[in-house]
């Protein structure tokens, strides 16, 4: 079923991707389309300014023929016979022309006279420049001559392109010749911006005005790659392509001119924002599925945990009631076993306290056998009662560590001398020691060593230690507990239980104080002494620890609070 649902994923996933990429490309084609509307609308109006420009340039000279032709020294020289006129005559038409040519900006004025023969020029301080004849077959006189106002263009290869302008000169209404105007169309438009692309070129396709200047003498095949696109709006566009750049261009032709006139505007901006529209949509896209795809999985996550929970929660209510259960008889075996301890550590106590006991009274019997045959003898007698006496003592003694025992756990805690607890403690276990043959030594034991607690408990924690410590030395030759004491820096007392038994290994170290567990073997104890011990221990607000003894077995260290703080 997973594997199902992780190809259905990947299939989703890929179909998603395509999806994607489809969707983005026609954002971008859309947005470009729409980039491509507004580049055509703003090279529309950069085409109406520059045709404004130039009728507007062409314009300001068409005052200047006519103007030529009201000068009434022109018309005396065009009315003088060529052949008398005179030479300061001509200059001084000329120099007229110079000066009006200069103030009018135009290239070059000219008089022709009605044979088209030139007689009066603006540069006539340049004599190569003058070609009296090139006026005579040029559209340009013969418009003038047929009384009409002539424009010319002329834009020969490997020349300099010319317009012109010219008017006619009558003397009343005879024609006597003509005045021309030439203008470069180089320098036309001089108020044009430098980063617009524009250019005019003739029904040739030769372009004779242009911005960049390296376009001038060339067609418009050898510039550019032309593509003609339709946009959405059925708008009809051109665009073209040099540079490894598109350009939007709109061309108009100006049928009283013969000048097609052509604007550019790069589309590379637009081409761009269109792409990066393309890439955001499919990015989007695809982080949008991403998003869908953490979504679903997080709300399936979310109904698979939901699940769980439910089976947890069941599994959960099943498992508590079977620990209840389980709890149950443990704490009724746990109860069972710790009478059964109870037992034996009271039968233990009662062999103890038999054997401590049996030997006074053995000797009561026989002093008191003896005291009835002494009856005669007072001082014998005497000395026998005191003995007697000494007996009933130890016994009082030994009955006392039972009262001991019995005692139920003080509310409070009081100083405890450790010397006393250990005597008291010791003294139950006086016989064991004597018939193993074990060395007990107390003498680094400080008997100014007082600790917070209570006698009773105290005395079992080292019965029980003690008892122990005895067990681990039943294979030993040379057997040897030591019992010490130390105050710590912390304010408290600390109390070693040292043996040259065999010791214990770090297994054992581990569990030693886990209730049940026994290092003795099967039928030897329950494992519930060290765990007693730990519970009296932490009750006092003390700690127990076991380690390795620098004797060769082990040691048993208690942290317990110095009553010097509680003073």
């Amino acid at each position: 079923m997973t594997l199902q649902t992780n190809k259905r994923i990947v299939w989703l996933g890929i179909a998603w991707c395509l999806t994607s990429i489809l969707i983005g490309l026609g954002a971008g084609k859309l947005t470009k389309d729409l980039g491509y509307q507004a580049l055509h609308r703003e090279v529309s109006d950069r085409l109406l300014a520059s045709i404004h420009r130039v009728r507007g340039a062409l314009n300001a000279y068409h005052y200047l023929p006519f103007l030529l032709t009201q000068n009434e020294d022109v018309v005396q020289l065009l009315l003088t016979d060529q052949d008398q006129v005179d030479d300061k005559q001509a200059t001084k038409v000329s120099r007229y022309l110079e000066q009006t040519s200069l103030v009018a900006g135009a290239s070059g004025l000219f008089i022709v006279d009605d044979s088209g023969h030139t007689v009066a020029y603006s540069n006539w301080r340049d004599q190569q420049a003058l070609h009296p004849d090139e006026f005579a077959k040029l559209p340009v006189f013969q418009f003038a001559a047929q009384g009409e106002e002539g424009r010319f263009y002329d834009n020969q290869p490997n020349q300099q392109a010319f317009y012109y302008l010219s008017a006619p000169i009558y003397d009343r209404s005879d024609f006597i010749g003509a005045a021309i105007v030439r203008i470069d169309l180089q320098n036309l438009i001089l108020d044009t911006p430098v980063d617009e692309l524009y250019a005019i070129s003739d029904d040739r396709s030769q372009i004779f005005i242009a911005s960049p200047q390296e376009w001038l003498k060339q067609s418009i095949e050898d510039i550019a790659k032309v593509q003609p696109i339709s946009l959405s709006n059925s708008a009809h566009v051109t665009l073209w392509s040099f540079n490894q750049q598109h350009y939007m261009s709109h061309q108009v032709r100006l049928d009283d001119l013969g000048w097609t006139f052509t604007s550019l505007v790069s589309a590379r901006l637009d081409e761009r924002y269109a792409d990066l529209v393309a890439a955001i949509t499919m990015a989007g896209l695809w982080i949008f599925g991403i998003i869908l795809l953490f979504l679903r999985e997080r709300h399936l996550k979310h109904l698979s945990q939901q699940e769980t929970r439910e089976a947890l929660l069941l599994a959960n209510e099943s498992l508590e009631h079977k620990v209840e259960e389980r709890t149950q008889a443990l704490r009724n075996a746990q109860q069972e076993l710790v009478q059964t301890s109870k037992m034996a550590a009271l039968g233990r106590m009662s062999t103890a306290i038999v054997h401590e006991l049996n030997q006074p009274l053995t000797a009561m019997r026989t002093y008191i056998a003896i005291s009835k045959q002494l009856l005669s003898e007072p001082d014998m007698v005497r000395e026998n009662l005191t003995i007697l006496d000494d007996l009933t003592e130890r016994m009082a003694i030994i009955t006392s560590q039972l009262k001991t025992f019995a005692y139920k756990k003080p509310e409070q805690v009081q100083p405890v001398q450790l010397s006393t607890a250990l005597n008291q403690s010791t003294t139950l276990l006086r016989a064991r020691l004597l018939e193993e043959n074990i060395t007990l030594n107390c003498d680094e034991l400080d008997d100014q060593h007082y600790v917070l607690g209570d006698n009773v408990r105290l005395e079992q924690v080292l019965v029980n230690l003690i008892s122990n410590a005895c067990d681990a030395l039943s294979e030993q030759a040379d057997k040897r507990i030591q019992i010490t004491s130390q105050l710590r820096e912390n304010r408290k007392i600390e109390l070693r239980v040292d043996d040259n038994g065999p010791g214990l290994n770090d297994a054992q170290l581990e569990h030693l104080f886990e209730p049940f567990y026994t290092t003795k073997p099967m039928g030897s104890g329950l494992g519930l002494g060290l765990a007693i011990v730990a519970a009296i221990i932490r009750d006092l607000n003390g700690t127990i620890e076991a380690s390795h003894s620098p004797l060769g077995g082990a040691r048993f260290c208690i942290l317990l609070p110095s009553a010097e703080n509680a003073s």
